[in-house]
């Protein structure tokens, strides 16, 4: 029975790829990468509002994020639903065998993308998990013939493990400097052959009419800052950067 699911997984993946081969029209995943409370959501809340759409399904805010995550929750399903499979956690991340990740995922992830890029042209998801699952991600978007951009949110390393330690207690700073380390890591080598930008979330909250400028660069089909200003800055509040660590 296994076997059977298996085999139909892999036929129907290969049916979306073709399908999606036969549009002609450009297409554009936008990844919103970056450590978890680094800045990720207040990124992702950004592009939205400047016309990168994220889907309707997505999570809400809670209290230690009161405008919201930004995250298709069937991405992240998917994303927790890799990680357990494979005795792993966004906060103890095992070595993947992406070869096996590829080969039982795949299908479900291309089914994912085809379905958000079935009337969309562009489409964005922000989930920090994606820094360590980047590989099944950059190959089904590959498969489908959609053109990745991928957006690298950096934040101080130690606000980044005050936050952390303040939602996750039982996280040790240094457990949490080396995961923050992995994160990077894996996002810097897997994404050496796609196009980057690299934002500050502390330039966000600050300097906003600067990222964006940066961002009409990196995605040109962006409204520009003078457009949507005066959301930008109900939305951007710098008092809901908890956890200043001046250095």
């Amino acid at each position: 029975m296994e076997m059977f699911k298996a085999i139909l997984r892999e036929s129907v993946s290969r049916t979306l790829i073709l399908l999606s081969r036969t549009n002609k029209r450009h297409k554009y995943l936008v990844l919103v990468t970056g450590m978890h409370r680094s800045g990720t959501s207040a990124v992702a809340g950004t592009l939205r509002i400047l016309g990168v759409d994220f889907g309707r399904k997505l999570l809400g805010p809670s209290y230690d994020n009161e405008k919201g995550f930004v995250e298709d929750i069937d991405f992240l399903a998917l994303n927790e639903r890799i990680l357990k499979y494979f005795g792993s956690t966004w906060y103890n991340p095992t070595d993947l065998d992406f070869k096996a990740v590829i080969k039982r995922f795949s299908p479900r992830l291309t089914y994912l993308l085809f379905r958000r890029f079935l009337h969309r042209d562009m489409y964005g998801i922000k989930e920090p998990r994606i820094s360590i699952l980047m590989p099944l991600y950059l190959h089904c978007a590959t498969a489908l013939g959609i053109d990745v951009k991928c957006i690298v949110t950096k934040r101080p390393r130690k606000e980044i493990i005050a936050s952390i330690r303040k939602r996750n207690s039982f996280l040790k700073e240094s457990d949490i400097d080396q995961l923050i380390q992995r994160y990077y890591e894996s996002i810097k080598i897997c994404t050496k052959d796609i196009e980057t930008c690299e934002i500050k979330f502390v330039d966000l909250l600050y300097k906003t009419d600067m990222v964006v400028r940066r961002l009409n660069q990196f995605l040109p089909f962006l409204n520009e800052y003078h457009a949507k200003e005066k959301e930008l800055k109900e939305y951007l509040d710098p008092k809901l950067r908890h956890n200043v660590i001046l250095e």
